[in-house]
């Protein structure tokens, strides 16, 4: 049985005790191999001269995309590519008679050594579908049949939104047919088009594809040649799986496969395609198929491409990928970790399902840690803290205050017993936790020289063991004024050694924007209003640079400080300016994303600090409108989540504010305002 290949299927099917040829030449569609069975691909057999005009050059690693929305995704995945006049003659001009009985011949979709795929209207329902049909009817070859009539059965069994649908079928003539649903969008190999996609992107349509795949194999269905080519997607982007081909039955042996044959694409077939051991072709060859896929996703290329068939099915077999972090560096350390797990050469090292698979992507999206590595606990809560960077700020303020302090019982009652320690002693606990956490530091600091986001994770103990503490729980001590002083300066120690380090390194823009950020916060509190500006606009800078909601959101955050600094260093129309910029940014960010609490509350973190600026202008009405949005803003916030301690406190804060603006302004409703703030603090206590 030949090697066959063509088109943009890229489709191999190898089998043992055939010749390979020395010369192949172009224009032809088959070359044949030698494969022993049981063993590795080998070459140097001799040639057969009968086989001159078969001959042909391997297809290259990405065939051009076909030019309309269903590629050679709905032709025949087993078969090379024919010429036009090998197909069956169909007309489709107006008045043409059809093809089939109840349906509208408009186009061919794509072709194959045994079927064609029609673009067709089904006149009953009066829909679009693709229409597959077997080239040479009543002579069709049984095994070929059998084949046909097995792709068509497995899709009938399959019921998922990513995979294709079938809708009919049946046999007119002597010619077997099946219609399949019609999708719009082309391919996700024309989509790619040697281009990577953006890694959260690539993730989610893996994601996608796994979940589909699991569906198919719980029902018994291996697909057997996933790739960019099978993978059609509809107008918004959402894939599709389709061409079950070489699809074969879980419980038991395809009905056109034998022993020793190598059926799939090269690029994206798993070691035991590659080796013809279909016996072991089971759910884990799918897994490494979309392994594959979301390695060429990453980097526009397929993990293994050689110079021909053969070189490629031997790296499949013997050789280790090139991790994607080596070919694009901006690639997530996880995401590779998922990447590199699909692509094991052993079935039992890979995903244990494809719903493993699905869910390991998920837990990358939701930014919690995966489970295809050991994930150190610091990271876990890194992880953590990055999904519930509220609850995390107040857990973190709590744990470092409670350790610091020598506290215990409750926070509020705790901090008030800590602060009649004798500050010495409290002084001398500080610094010990600060000896910890250097440590913990300089661990993280060790693993960032290997990947970029270990600095989040120091950056994340700087900001819960220095930062934090300075910033929200000594501010107002004046015992510890110095103890606060100290941890302010190392963080800003921290932030400094990064930013000198990495200033001229590309790959770490948004890092370092946020360096910029967290040393503009630092000068801020240390009483240094120039420099904290001049850093929060080096910060603004960068932002406008990069792209997504998270850098707008970041760049209204900036901006916001920015204009508190301004103001309070008496620039009111620069400060005015800056704050218009981070409402514009923040209201476009909730109108968008209406379900995202942290660009809610930063917006009313917004219009309190825009009201108190506002009522240093002595613009009392306008600063009274600000801080009413700013108490409307945090009743939702509470309403919708009134386990969050910290919008509560954040809202009892803006009606004190209120309440001393109305002390001047309505002095009938001072005292209700600070009624209403007393009472809402006392329920907090």
């Amino acid at each position: 049985m030949p090697l066959a290949f063509g088109g943009s299927d890229e489709q191999t099917i190898v089998r043992s005790s055939a010749p390979i040829p020395t010369a192949p030449e172009s224009g032809a569609t088959e070359m044949t191999v030698d494969l022993p069975s049981g063993s590795p691909l080998k070459s140097g057999a001799q040639r057969d001269p009968s086989l001159d005009e078969t001959m042909a050059r391997p297809a290259p690693a990405r065939a051009e995309p076909a030019t309309d929305g269903h590629d050679a995704g709905h032709s025949d995945s087993n078969s090379e590519t024919l010429a036009p006049s090998a197909l069956p003659t169909i007309r489709v001009a107006p008045g043409a008679s059809p093809l089939l009985a109840g349906y509208d011949i408009l186009g061919v979709l794509g072709r194959g050594g045994m079927g064609v795929v029609y673009k067709a209207r089904q006149r009953g329902l009066n829909r679009l579908v693709a229409l597959k049909m077997i080239l040479s009817g009543d002579h069709a070859a049984d095994a070929d049949r059998a084949r046909f009539r097995a792709e068509g059965e497995a899709v009938a069994r399959l019921e998922h939104p990513n995979i294709v649908r079938i809708y009919e079928v049946g046999e007119q003539g002597g010619r077997p047919f099946f219609s399949l649903e019609f999708i719009e969008g082309g391919s996700l190999q024309q989509k790619l088009i040697d281009t990577p996609l953006r890694h959260r992107e690539a993730a989610d349509m893996v994601r996608q594809l796994a979940s589909a795949m699991h569906y198919a194999h719980t029902r018994g269905i291996v697909h057997r040649d996933l790739k960019p080519a099978n993978i059609l997607l509809t107008p918004e982007g959402a894939p599709k799986i389709t061409d079950f081909g070489l699809a074969k039955k879980i419980e038991g042996e395809n009905l056109n496969t034998g022993t020793g044959a190598v059926l799939g694409t090269p690029a994206y077939m798993a070691p035991e395609q590659a080796e013809g051991r279909n016996r072991d072709v089971g759910p884990p060859a799918d897994i490494y198929s979309m392994g594959a896929i979301l390695y060429d996703l990453l980097t526009g290329r397929p993990p293994f491409v050689g110079e021909t068939i053969l070189d490629t099915l031997q790296q499949v077999q013997k050789s280790e990928p090139v991790p994607p972090m080596r070919l694009q560096p901006n690639v997530p350390r996880d995401l590779q970790t998922i990447c590199l797990k699909c692509l094991e050469k052993a079935p039992e090292q890979r995903y244990a399902s494809a719903q493993a698979l699905a869910d390991d992507l998920a837990a990358f999206l939701e930014d919690r840690p995966i489970q295809a590595r050991p994930t150190p606990v610091w990271e876990r809560a890194g992880k953590w803290a990055k999904r519930n960077p509220m609850a995390a700020a107040l857990t973190g303020v709590c744990t470092a205050v409670a350790l610091a302090l020598m506290v215990g019982g409750p926070l509020l009652a705790g901090y008030e017993h800590t602060l009649r320690k004798d500050a010495n002693e409290q002084r001398d606990l500080a610094r010990e936790h600060e000896r910890v956490a250097t440590r913990n530091l300089e661990e993280a600091q060790r693993q960032e020289r290997r990947a970029r986001d270990n600095f989040r994770q120091a950056e994340k103990a700087v900001e819960e063991m220095y930062l934090r503490v300075g910033e929200e729980r000594l501010q107002n001590e004046p015992r510890f004024e110095v103890v606060r002083r100290d941890l302010l300066l190392k963080a800003q120690t921290f932030y400094e050694t990064f930013q000198a380090e990495k200033k001229d390194d590309a790959a770490f823009r948004k890092e370092m924007a946020w360096t910029y950020g967290r040393l503009g916060r630092i000068r801020e509190l240390l009483g240094q209003p120039e420099a904290s500006a001049k850093d929060y606009r080096a910060a603004a800078a960068i932002y406008r640079d990069l792209d997504g909601p998270e850098s707008r959101h970041e760049l209204a955050v900036v901006q916001n400080r920015l204009a508190v600094v301004l103001a309070s260093s008496n620039r009111a129309s620069e400060a005015e300016q800056a704050h218009r910029e981070a409402l514009t940014l923040l209201t476009a960010l909730t109108r968008d994303f209406p379900d995202n609490a942290s660009y809610r509350r930063q917006l009313a973190t917004l219009y309190n600090d825009r009201a108190i600026q506002l009522q240093t202008m002595n613009r009392s009405t306008d600063a009274e409108t600000a801080y009413q949005t700013a108490l409307t803003l945090y009743d939702r916030l509470t309403t919708d989540e009134p386990d969050v301690v910290v919008y509560r406190l954040e809202q009892s804060k803006t009606q004190v504010n209120l309440a001393v603006l109305w002390t001047s302004l309505r002095p009938e409703m001072a005292e209700k305002g600070y009624r209403d703030a007393i009472a809402r603090l006392e329920e907090l206590v």
